[in-house]
């Protein structure tokens, strides 16, 4: 499932059908996506999916924390993660709160880096 691909694609079929004001996708994983033009562009719908919440990240916080803190070249410190949980969606993932004082534009990521926490 891809926002920015259904976005683009509501564009495209909006364009065509100017008379219609919400377009309705069926996903094969995700159930449906609705997108519906609004006064200020297109509001997008998306499914609301349960998490199921694991064990705590098997390597431990600190590491994890470790991890995070390395993956952006030291731009965030470890007060700036608040969460860090590990859940069941499409396979293992992490879900890293951070400090609302942290500016998410600011970032830049070594995705490489994360995508080892798979081997974990």
């Amino acid at each position: 499932m891809c926002g920015h691909a259904t976005l683009a694609a509501a564009t495209a079929l909006f364009d065509t059908s100017p008379a219609a004001t919400s377009i309705t996708f069926e996903t094969r994983w995700k159930g449906t996506l609705s997108v519906c033009k609004t006064s200020d562009g297109m509001e997008m719908l998306l499914p609301a999916t349960a998490l199921n919440t694991l064990d705590k990240p098997p390597m431990g916080r600190q590491r994890m924390t470790d991890i995070v803190v390395n993956a952006t070249e030291h731009a965030l410190q470890p007060s700036d993660i608040k969460c860090i949980e590990r859940f069941e969606w499409c396979g293992d993932s992490y879900l890293i709160e951070l400090a609302p004082s942290v500016r998410l534009a600011d970032l830049r990521v070594a995705v490489k880096l994360f995508v080892s926490l798979t081997d974990l």
